[in-house]
Protein backbone atom coordinates (compact mmCIF):
# COMPACT_ATOMS: atom_id res chain seq x y z
CA UNK A 1 0.00 0.00 0.00
CA UNK A 2 1.78 3.29 -1.18
CA UNK A 3 1.84 5.45 0.98
CA UNK A 4 0.00 8.99 0.00
CA UNK A 5 2.19 12.30 0.07
CA UNK A 6 0.98 14.93 2.31
CA UNK A 7 2.29 18.07 0.76
CA UNK A 8 2.09 20.51 3.96
CA UNK A 9 2.00 24.26 2.83
CA UNK A 10 4.12 26.70 4.61
CA UNK A 11 2.55 30.38 4.94
CA UNK A 12 5.25 32.97 5.31
CA UNK A 13 5.50 34.75 8.88
CA UNK A 14 3.51 37.75 8.79
CA UNK A 15 5.53 41.36 9.31
CA UNK A 16 4.59 42.07 13.45
CA UNK A 17 3.20 45.62 13.24
CA UNK A 18 4.43 46.72 16.62
CA UNK A 19 8.42 46.64 15.41
CA UNK A 20 7.44 48.65 12.54
CA UNK A 21 5.64 51.05 14.35
CA UNK A 22 8.85 51.58 16.89
CA UNK A 23 10.95 52.37 13.85
CA UNK A 24 9.19 55.10 12.48
CA UNK A 25 8.69 56.30 16.34
CA UNK A 26 12.23 55.96 16.77
CA UNK A 27 13.14 57.59 13.17
CA UNK A 28 10.42 60.36 14.10
CA UNK A 29 11.87 61.29 17.43
CA UNK A 30 15.77 61.37 15.83
CA UNK A 31 14.26 63.75 13.61
CA UNK A 32 12.97 66.10 16.42
CA UNK A 33 15.98 66.18 18.20
CA UNK A 34 17.59 67.23 15.03
CA UNK A 35 15.88 70.04 14.10
CA UNK A 36 15.49 71.27 18.17
CA UNK A 37 19.31 71.01 17.64
CA UNK A 38 19.71 73.01 14.41
CA UNK A 39 17.15 75.43 16.18
CA UNK A 40 19.38 75.72 19.04
CA UNK A 41 22.47 76.33 16.56
CA UNK A 42 20.31 78.97 14.76
CA UNK A 43 19.43 80.90 18.08
CA UNK A 44 22.91 80.44 18.92
CA UNK A 45 24.18 81.95 16.25
CA UNK A 46 21.65 84.55 15.98
CA UNK A 47 22.35 86.06 19.85
CA UNK A 48 26.10 85.73 18.47
CA UNK A 49 25.64 88.25 15.25
CA UNK A 50 22.91 90.74 17.92
CA UNK A 51 26.21 90.64 20.13
CA UNK A 52 28.86 91.51 17.41
CA UNK A 53 26.47 94.37 16.40
CA UNK A 54 25.89 95.94 19.34
CA UNK A 55 29.43 95.66 20.42
CA UNK A 56 30.01 97.28 16.63
CA UNK A 57 27.77 99.79 17.12
CA UNK A 58 28.69 100.69 20.85
CA UNK A 59 33.19 101.07 19.34
CA UNK A 60 31.51 102.97 17.01
CA UNK A 61 30.07 105.25 18.85
CA UNK A 62 33.08 105.70 21.32
CA UNK A 63 36.49 104.67 20.53
CA UNK A 64 35.92 104.50 16.95
CA UNK A 65 34.00 107.94 17.14
CA UNK A 66 37.47 110.14 17.02
CA UNK A 67 37.23 113.51 18.65
CA UNK A 68 38.41 116.99 18.18
CA UNK A 69 40.44 117.78 21.02
CA UNK A 70 39.61 120.95 22.53
CA UNK A 71 42.55 123.80 23.58
CA UNK A 72 41.91 127.11 25.57
CA UNK A 73 43.78 129.53 27.56
CA UNK A 74 43.79 129.63 31.10
CA UNK A 75 46.35 132.55 32.18
CA UNK A 76 48.27 135.22 31.09
CA UNK A 77 51.37 136.20 33.07
CA UNK A 78 53.54 139.49 31.98
CA UNK A 79 56.64 139.37 33.93
CA UNK A 80 60.59 141.42 33.57
CA UNK A 81 59.20 144.28 31.85
CA UNK A 82 61.65 147.04 33.17
CA UNK A 83 59.87 150.50 32.32
CA UNK A 84 62.03 153.80 32.26
CA UNK A 85 60.53 157.45 32.10
CA UNK A 86 58.60 157.43 35.08
CA UNK A 87 57.39 153.83 34.29
CA UNK A 88 55.98 154.12 31.22
CA UNK A 89 58.27 153.23 28.73
CA UNK A 90 60.04 149.89 28.45
CA UNK A 91 64.03 150.27 28.72
CA UNK A 92 66.02 149.53 25.40
CA UNK A 93 67.66 146.35 24.79
CA UNK A 94 65.30 144.53 27.26
CA UNK A 95 63.25 141.91 27.37
CA UNK A 96 59.49 141.41 28.48
CA UNK A 97 58.28 137.74 29.44
CA UNK A 98 55.11 136.85 28.70
CA UNK A 99 53.52 133.03 29.97
CA UNK A 100 50.69 131.25 28.52
CA UNK A 101 49.37 128.61 30.66
CA UNK A 102 47.07 126.31 28.37
CA UNK A 103 44.67 123.50 28.69
CA UNK A 104 44.34 120.31 26.08
CA UNK A 105 41.39 118.60 26.48
CA UNK A 106 41.05 115.19 25.06
CA UNK A 107 37.44 113.49 24.19
CA UNK A 108 38.43 110.42 23.01
CA UNK A 109 38.88 106.92 24.41
CA UNK A 110 42.65 106.82 23.53
CA UNK A 111 45.37 109.20 24.08
CA UNK A 112 46.07 112.05 22.37
CA UNK A 113 49.52 112.62 21.48
CA UNK A 114 51.39 116.29 20.69
CA UNK A 115 54.72 117.36 18.79
CA UNK A 116 56.47 120.41 20.01
CA UNK A 117 54.44 122.97 20.37
CA UNK A 118 54.60 126.97 19.21
CA UNK A 119 53.73 130.42 20.83
CA UNK A 120 54.59 133.54 18.84
CA UNK A 121 53.89 137.22 19.81
CA UNK A 122 52.87 140.02 17.91
CA UNK A 123 52.52 143.49 18.51
CA UNK A 124 50.24 145.61 15.50
CA UNK A 125 51.11 142.75 13.07
CA UNK A 126 55.44 143.31 14.53
CA UNK A 127 56.85 139.47 15.77
CA UNK A 128 58.34 140.30 19.08
CA UNK A 129 59.01 137.02 20.14
CA UNK A 130 58.45 132.77 19.53
CA UNK A 131 58.78 129.83 21.51
CA UNK A 132 58.70 126.09 21.55
CA UNK A 133 56.86 123.70 24.20
CA UNK A 134 57.97 119.95 24.61
CA UNK A 135 56.22 117.36 22.76
CA UNK A 136 53.75 115.35 25.14
CA UNK A 137 50.45 113.32 25.47
CA UNK A 138 47.08 113.87 26.44
CA UNK A 139 45.82 110.74 28.40
CA UNK A 140 42.04 109.45 27.25
CA UNK A 141 39.29 111.63 28.45
CA UNK A 142 41.82 113.53 30.51
CA UNK A 143 42.70 117.29 30.37
CA UNK A 144 46.53 118.62 29.97
CA UNK A 145 47.87 121.83 31.22
CA UNK A 146 50.94 122.88 29.45
CA UNK A 147 52.83 126.63 29.80
CA UNK A 148 54.75 128.41 27.67
CA UNK A 149 57.07 130.98 28.15
CA UNK A 150 58.24 133.81 25.23
CA UNK A 151 60.94 135.97 25.64
CA UNK A 152 59.91 139.32 23.53
CA UNK A 153 62.19 142.03 22.72
CA UNK A 154 61.44 145.43 24.21
CA UNK A 155 63.12 147.09 21.06
CA UNK A 156 60.81 145.39 18.50
CA UNK A 157 58.21 146.88 20.18
CA UNK A 158 59.46 150.28 19.72
CA UNK A 159 60.02 149.57 16.26
CA UNK A 160 55.86 150.71 15.82
CA UNK A 161 55.46 154.33 14.78
CA UNK A 162 53.01 154.75 17.12
CA UNK A 163 54.02 153.10 20.20
CA UNK A 164 53.83 156.66 22.35
CA UNK A 165 50.78 157.13 21.88
CA UNK A 166 49.68 153.08 22.69
CA UNK A 167 52.14 153.75 25.78
CA UNK A 168 50.83 157.24 26.88
CA UNK A 169 47.44 155.70 27.78
CA UNK A 170 49.22 153.00 30.20
CA UNK A 171 48.10 149.95 28.53
CA UNK A 172 49.30 147.39 25.91
CA UNK A 173 47.65 144.96 23.46
CA UNK A 174 49.17 142.23 22.32
CA UNK A 175 47.90 139.14 20.64
CA UNK A 176 49.21 135.48 20.56
CA UNK A 177 49.38 132.38 18.47
CA UNK A 178 49.99 129.06 19.85
CA UNK A 179 49.92 125.99 17.27
CA UNK A 180 49.74 122.03 18.97
CA UNK A 181 49.48 119.39 16.26
CA UNK A 182 49.16 115.83 17.62
CA UNK A 183 47.72 112.85 16.48
CA UNK A 184 45.46 109.80 17.96
CA UNK A 185 45.27 106.87 16.73
CA UNK A 186 42.70 103.52 17.09
CA UNK A 187 44.04 100.51 15.81
CA UNK A 188 44.84 100.79 12.28
CA UNK A 189 42.68 104.30 12.08
CA UNK A 190 44.81 107.37 12.60
CA UNK A 191 43.37 111.13 12.58
CA UNK A 192 46.15 114.09 12.31
CA UNK A 193 45.07 117.17 14.26
CA UNK A 194 46.60 120.82 14.17
CA UNK A 195 45.10 122.55 16.99
CA UNK A 196 45.33 126.57 17.32
CA UNK A 197 44.21 129.36 18.96
CA UNK A 198 44.35 133.00 19.07
CA UNK A 199 44.54 135.35 22.02
CA UNK A 200 44.84 139.21 22.26
CA UNK A 201 45.38 140.52 26.03
CA UNK A 202 45.93 143.99 27.30
CA UNK A 203 47.60 144.81 30.10
CA UNK A 204 48.76 147.60 32.52
CA UNK A 205 52.41 149.06 31.58
CA UNK A 206 52.89 150.13 35.24
CA UNK A 207 51.26 147.04 37.09
CA UNK A 208 51.87 144.50 34.46
CA UNK A 209 48.29 143.00 35.76
CA UNK A 210 46.30 141.71 32.61
CA UNK A 211 43.17 143.96 32.08
CA UNK A 212 41.34 142.21 29.20
CA UNK A 213 42.26 138.85 27.45
CA UNK A 214 39.99 137.32 24.63
CA UNK A 215 40.76 133.65 22.61
CA UNK A 216 39.39 131.90 19.49
CA UNK A 217 40.56 128.06 18.54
Amino acid sequence: MMDKEQVMSVRPLAADPSGSDDEEATEHSNKLIQRRRWARFGFSISICILVICALATALSLTVFNIKDPIVTTNVFKVTKLVLIYRRTLPAPGTNISLVVDMSVKNRNMVSFKYDNTTTTWYYHGIEIGEAEGPAGLVKARRTARMNVTVVASADQISTYPDVIDDLSSGLLTLSSYSRIPGRVQVFSKKKHFDLRINCTITFNISSQAIKEQECMS
